[in-house]
């Protein structure tokens, strides 16, 4: 996975993050790259650049982007900002992915089990937010 170009790798480390009320004022709506987290991210990890999506925040380190996961707390902010309410400065710690959602991660396969199969529920999307991450890779 490359964004800008650039490897992306899973981080190995939890980092805490403290957005302020400045963070929050001059944070842009439904921008990655300029919302309070973001704004946060650069200044307290002194990292280049920092994008910040609802499922994982990605921090540019010179030569390559660090991916984390976004806090639960930390999503509930962002669709919030992004719809238009209040941001609630605060302490925010990013943790690395789990195993099963590193990248190049792959389910184990094996025999098939044969079930009763359920009808699958549509999944509900959040609208009114930035763009998914999937969705900007390049």
């Amino acid at each position: 996975m490359k964004i800008k170009g650039l490897k992306v790798v899973d981080a190995t480390n939890p980092v805490d993050i403290h957005i302020t009320t400045k963070d929050v004022q001059t944070g842009g709506v439904k921008d990655p790259f300029g919302c309070a987290a973001a704004k946060a991210c650069v200044r307290d990890l002194k990292v280049t650049e920092a994008k910040v999506h609802l499922g994982r925040v990605y921090l540019r380190k010179s030569d390559r982007w660090v991916r984390y996961m976004t806090p639960q707390s930390l999503r509930t902010e962002i669709i919030a900002f992004d719809r238009g309410g209040g941001f609630d400065a605060g302490d925010y710690t990013l943790k690395p992915p789990s195993p099963a959602t590193q990248l190049g991660y792959r389910k184990p396969t094996g025999p098939k089990k044969t079930r009763n199969r359920q009808k699958i529920k549509p999944r509900h999307v959040v609208v009114g937010i930035r763009p998914h991450a999937e969705h900007e890779r390049k």
